[in-house]
């Protein structure tokens, strides 16, 4: 299973996330007409880690992710953004869905609010939340 799969999987697991969004909770892009608020999330990158320890081959991945915590207002929007890192941050070394975590750490964030030209009749905030990943499957 993909290091994205589950970690949506743990943001629909976690009801403090999903009174917010339901299942609003999109790869990539946020489906056009859909409500607020809404997470898109996107891997960014992958660096796989190769070790010999142990006398076999093992391979670790460093990954890169943003969360885009999306509402309609920037309190939403910060609100949101701290909910998937009550979720997410700092995870403890476990296995999630078949992917095995070693650990999830927030980065950081940066804000963005769109005017009613990009999201419809009104404008929105979004909260973009960067982590890295140490995981394998």
């Amino acid at each position: 299973m993909a290091i994205e799969i589950a970690l949506r999987a743990l943001l629909v697991a976690d009801s403090d996330v999903t009174d917010l969004v339901g299942t609003r909770i999109y790869p990539e892009m946020r489906q056009q007409g859909e409500d607020f608020p809404a997470i898109v999330y996107q891997l960014v990158s992958t660096q796989p880690q190769n070790s010999m320890a142990g006398g076999g081959s093992t391979v670790i991945t460093r990954a890169s992710m943003s969360f885009d915590s999306i509402a309609e207002t920037y309190a939403g929007a910060k609100t949101l953004a701290s909910k998937v890192r009550a979720a997410i941050g700092d995870l403890a070394s476990n296995t999630y869905s078949t992917v095995r975590i070693y650990s999830c750490f927030h980065e950081g964030d940066s804000a963005i609010t769109e005017d009613s030209q990009v999201a419809g009749d009104r404008g929105v905030s979004r909260i973009i939340s960067d982590y890295t990943i140490w995981y394998d499957n």
